[in-house]
């Protein structure tokens, strides 16, 4: 048993994984107070996972990925995380309009997506380790 769990948290996914429930159970949380304080779905997303995504990069970059820290490498996640949160946002806003529910529903809804596209984005393209750091 002890081998199968060490195994499982070998994997970036498993990884990566656990530290994106984490910046999802955060996300929501500040989404859902956001728009109970009265901010549209879009608006509150955005500033939801912008908070979200900052405190997932410190910790991915060195227990996921392990790679480094490198200003370009925070640039370029910090450019695809602001290009899919606002794709995503907008994607929530229109289907809460659309299809009527609750933005949160939405929001939830979206999050099995975000995850497999943004970890295929950061594992291949930005925080690919550099040949000086594979092990």
């Amino acid at each position: 048993m002890r081998a199968l769990v060490g195994r499982l948290f070998s994997s970036k996914l498993v990884r990566f994984f656990f530290v994106a429930l984490a910046g999802v159970l955060l996300d929501v949380a500040v989404f859902t107070g956001l728009v109970a304080l009265g901010l549209r779905p879009s608006v509150a997303s955005i500033i939801s996972s912008a908070i979200a995504v900052g405190a997932t990069y410190m910790v991915s970059s060195r227990s996921v990925f392990r790679v480094k820290y490198s200003p370009l490498r925070l640039a370029a996640y910090a450019g695809w995380y602001a290009l899919s949160i606002t794709g995503f946002s907008l994607a929530i806003d229109a289907a809460w309009v659309h299809f009527g529910g609750t933005p949160t529903l939405w929001k939830v809804v979206s999050l099995p997506v975000s995850f497999f596209v943004n970890f295929a984005v950061v594992n291949y393209l930005i925080l690919r380790p550099s040949s000086s750091e594979q092990p």
